[in-house]
Order: structure tokens, then C-alpha cells, then sequence
């Protein structure tokens, strides 16, 4: 599983990166909820870090 900080209101400008790969679901929503509870505060911030799979493709320039 993969890692990947992404825009926490859905918007059409995610600019996802990843931050790590190839983790176990368990260990990589670990990592996910750690960032998220001291870097995502709430509705308002501005970013949010997911668990998605391996095949997942990040969208690194928003919308075309």
C-alpha cells in the first residue's frame, strides 16, 4: 500500500505526492492516521494523507 498527501477537499488541484510505498495496510494507514492527527487538523487544513494501493496513480498536475 502506498501513502500519498493529497487535497483534503476534493478540489481539482490535488498535486498528490507520495510519501511512502510498499507497506502493509495495517502499517500504512498507521503512518496515514499518525500524519493526519498532528498535520490535518479538522475540515480546514488544507491537506490530507490517504492509504491507496500499489496500482494507484498520482495525480501530480491537477486538472489537464
Amino acid at each position: 500500500m502506498k501513502v500519498v498527501e493529497t487535497d483534503n477537499h476534493g478540489s481539482d488541484y490535488p498535486y498528490e505526492t507520495l510519501v511512502v510505498a510498499g507497506l502493509s495496510m495495517p502499517a500504512a494507514q498507521s503512518v496515514a492516521d499518525i500524519i493526519n492527527s498532528e498535520l490535518c487538523r479538522g475540515d480546514h487544513s488544507r491537506r490530507y494523507w490517504k492509504v491507496v494501493d500499489e496500482s494507484y496513480v498520482l495525480d501530480t498536475e491537477g486538472p489537464a
